[in-house]
């Protein structure tokens, strides 16, 4: 994060695309758990 907002003083659209692909991509893993923890507790 700190290099990123480094990054950001020369191309900060660049840097928030980068970011905002990072968070969609966790947030996708993280639901995916869930998903499948809760599949796991109803069987």
């Amino acid at each position: 994060l700190v290099m990123a907002a480094a990054e950001g003083s020369v191309k900060p659209l660049q840097t928030a695309m980068k970011m905002a692909t990072v968070a969609i991509q966790l947030d996708g893993e993280n639901r995916h758990k869930v998903l499948t923890f809760t599949a796991r507790l109803q069987r």
